[in-house]
This record gives C-alpha cells, sequence and structure tokens, in this order.
C-alpha cells in the first residue's frame, strides 16, 4: 500500500532534473534508484537508515541514498515528497553549491504551491 505520492520538482521550462539525472544513469542503477524511490512512496519518513537521512542543518531537506547517487528531497503538502535534485556523490559533504540549488528549487516550489 502506498502512503506517500512522489512529485518531481519542474524547471520554469517544464524539466524534471531528477528525472533527467536517472535516464543517463545505466539500465542496473536507474533499476535500484527506482526500486528505493518506491521504498520511500510506501514508507516515507519512516524509511530512515541506511536509505533516508536528514540533511544536518536545514529543517525540511533530506537525502535519499543509493550507492554513490544522492537524491535530494523534501516532505511538502500532506503526504507528498519532492524530490528536487540529485547528484553523484563524491564528498562526504554535499557541495555548497548543490545545497544552494536545493533550497531555491525547494523555495519556488513552496511559493508556487500556494
Amino acid at each position: 500500500m502506498i502512503d506517500w505520492k512522489v512529485i518531481y520538482y519542474q524547471t520554469a521550462r517544464g524539466e524534471e532534473p531528477v528525472i533527467s539525472f536517472i535516464k543517463k544513469l545505466p539500465k542496473e542503477d536507474q533499476g535500484k534508484i527506482i526500486w528505493t524511490i518506491n521504498l520511500l512512496e510506501t514508507h516515507g519518513l519512516r524509511m530512515g537508515s541506511p536509505y533516508l537521512k536528514k540533511i544536518e542543518g536545514t529543517k525540511k531537506l533530506w537525502e535519499l541514498k543509493v550507492n554513490k547517487y544522492r537524491i535530494f528531497l523534501s516532505f511538502v503538502l500532506e503526504k507528498n515528497i519532492l524530490l528536487i535534485h540529485a547528484i553523484i556523490k563524491k564528498t562526504q559533504k554535499t557541495p555548497k553549491k548543490d545545497l544552494k540549488l536545493i533550497k531555491n528549487r525547494l523555495k519556488s516550489f513552496m511559493e508556487d504551491s500556494l
């Protein structure tokens, strides 16, 4: 039973960055990511470690961990999960430029949702 609904952030031009990111990956990795997103849809915040981790220093941002990939998300508008941005994690901390982009996209989404 699916308790949550996954939605993908859309740019002003209608692009969906997370979907574009996933489509560029090898098929095997795409499958693992889709499987993990489906788990997230079923379990939401209950999913927890090792897949789901809150981003330190933020109130509403989380990262979904699938091997070396990270999908950044926020739980928004009741039972919706907004997938905002995705990267290949190369360092311990999330790069500041990515964090800034994620925060700007979340702010833009929330303003558009009002």
